[in-house]
C-alpha cells in the first residue's frame, strides 16, 4: 500500500496541469460566452473572444501530453484533452455565429435603406410640388443620410 501511495502522488500532481482550464471543465466558460451573447457587443470584443477560445484550443490540443507514463502509472489523458478542445471549439463557434447573425442583420438593414432611398429616388413626381419635395429629399440623402450610410458600411466590414 505505501508503494502504491508513493506511486500515485506524481499522478495526483500531474492534475494540476489542468487546473488552467479548469473554468472549461466546470462550464464556467459556457456561462461566460452565454452572458457574453445576450449582452449588445462590439465586433471587436467578439473577434478577441473568438481568438481567445481558438488560442485555449490550439493550446490544449497541441501543449498538452496524451499519455504520460508516472513511475507504475500510465495516465491517458487524451479524451480529456480531445473533450476539452472540443469544448473551447463549439464556444469559439457560437461566438462566431452570433458575430455572423449580427453582421447579416446590419447589411440587410443597410440594402433596405438603399432600396428605400433607390425606390424614392427614382419615382416619377406627378406634380411640381413632388418634384420640389423630390429634390429636398434627395439633397437631404446626399448632404446628411448617406454619411451616416457609409459609416456603417464601414461597421459592418
Amino acid at each position: 500500500k505505501e508503494v502504491v501511495d508513493r506511486e500515485f502522488i506524481p499522478a495526483q500532481e500531474h492534475t494540476k496541469v489542468f487546473e488552467k482550464y479548469r473554468f472549461l471543465i466546470n462550464k464556467e466558460a459556457d456561462q461566460f460566452v452565454e452572458k457574453f451573447l445576450s449582452e449588445d457587443q462590439q465586433f471587436d470584443d467578439m473577434k478577441a473572444q473568438v481568438v481567445r477560445f481558438k488560442e485555449l484550443a490550439d493550446d490544449i490540443v497541441y501543449n498538452s501530453r496524451k499519455v504520460i507514463r508516472l513511475g507504475m502509472f500510465e495516465l491517458h489523458c487524451d479524451e480529456l484533452v480531445r473533450a476539452l478542445s472540443k469544448r473551447a471549439d463549439s464556444l469559439c463557434a457560437k461566438i462566431l455565429i452570433k458575430m455572423s447573425k449580427t453582421n447579416m442583420d446590419l447589411n440587410k438593414g443597410l440594402c433596405e435603406e438603399y432600396e428605400a432611398i433607390a425606390g424614392k429616388a427614382l419615382a416619377t413626381p406627378a406634380n411640381t410640388e413632388q418634384l420640389m419635395e423630390l429634390k429636398n429629399y434627395i439633397i437631404n440623402v446626399r448632404e446628411e443620410r448617406i454619411f451616416g450610410l457609409e459609416e456603417r458600411i464601414i461597421q459592418a466590414k
